[in-house]
């Protein structure tokens, strides 16, 4: 795998993991709890995608293969729960039978794919980044309990829109199912469908396209939409994810091109990270409050600035605007 596709799994999942951390502290009700598990399970499943291609432990490879399935059935399985309840909760798909047969069957596909062959037989390394997967008698188990929650997924997103009143959540509805629709097209066709086809080549770019589909219609929901009022989450994910690429990517370069022994590097890289890290950070964060409409809160500034104006300002009335 080269170092450009190396940095776009690595920065995939490292927005993904942030945003799902954001999400979570911010948005502590069920909604947020859910869309924080399924950012968490498909930046995982992109994890295990690029470990099943860069490992040549056969072992590994075998637990990762086995690992993208269950992962992708978690993902789409909490986005389902998630659907149940943005931005209201559906009466028609909260039964508690319901969510019991659904819950158990995804257990279990998700239990057998990991822990036994009958989903995934073998993981057989045939060359650098490149795998052929032996599929087992319940593979087919697998699709049918992928499809259906993908089926669900779709029919709670229909029911919500048709109960929703308000435009703007119409609107939220429709660029989410956008989004889910094209990652599961994309997830399903380059890491199932073409695998059975014994096409191998393309597998290693499903995960990053998919999760980076359900990305930027999300993350254009967030900005334009208002969805679940959680652009403070997404900016934050977005200034930290492209402050920490931009170090890896400056770090890189350096090690290329410096001239110094190797131990030397270390050091030297790690100093001058350290030291122009605030400075990337600044920039980022300053085009964030430019385009996303979005910018930190800092205690500490502001403490500060109202120090310095309250020892300036005489005039009561100013004081109390202030």
């Amino acid at each position: 795998m080269t170092i450009l596709e190396t940095i776009f799994y690595y920065f995939t999942i490292v927005i993904g993991l942030t945003a799902a951390a954001f999400v979570i502290s911010n948005r502590r009700n069920k909604q947020g709890k859910c869309f924080s598990l399924f950012l968490f399970f498909i930046s995982s499943w992109v994890f295990s995608v690029f470990l099943f291609f860069n490992t040549h432990n056969e072992e590994v490879v075998l637990w990762a293969g086995r690992s993208t399935f269950a992962l992708s059935l978690l993902a789409i399985s909490s986005f389902f729960w998630f659907t149940k309840l943005f931005p209201s909760k559906l009466s028609e798909l909260s039964s508690t039978f319901l969510n019991l047969i659904v819950g158990i069957f995804v257990i279990f596909v998700v239990t057998v794919t990991i822990f036994t062959p009958f989903v995934i037989e073998d993981e057989i390394i045939t060359g650098a980044g490149e795998r052929d997967t032996i599929y087992g008698p319940l593979y087919l188990l697998w699709i049918i309990c992928f499809l259906l929650m993908l089926l669900l997924s779709s029919f709670a997103l229909f029911l919500q829109h048709k109960k929703s009143e308000k435009r703007v959540e119409k609107v939220q509805i429709k660029y989410i199912y956008t989004g889910l629709f094209i990652a599961a097209v994309i997830g399903l066709t380059f890491n199932a469908i073409l695998p059975a086809l014994e096409i191998e080549r393309f597998q290693k770019y499903g995960g990053p396209l998919a999760l980076m589909a359900v990305f930027l219609f999300t993350f254009y929901t967030v900005v334009r939409h208002r969805f679940m009022s959680i652009k403070v989450a997404f900016g934050k994910a977005a200034v930290y994810a492209l402050s920490i690429l931009s170090i890896v990517l400056f770090s890189y370069a350096a090690f290329i091109f410096l001239e110094i022994p190797a131990e030397y590097k270390v050091v030297i890289i790690a100093l001058l990270s350290a030291i122009v890290f605030n400075t990337v950070f600044s920039f980022f964060e300053r085009l964030a409050s430019r385009y996303l409409y979005y910018s930190f809160y800092s205690s500490e500034k502001t403490l500060k600035e109202l120090g310095e104006k309250l020892a300036e300002i005489l005039n009561i009335n100013e004081l109390t605007e202030l």
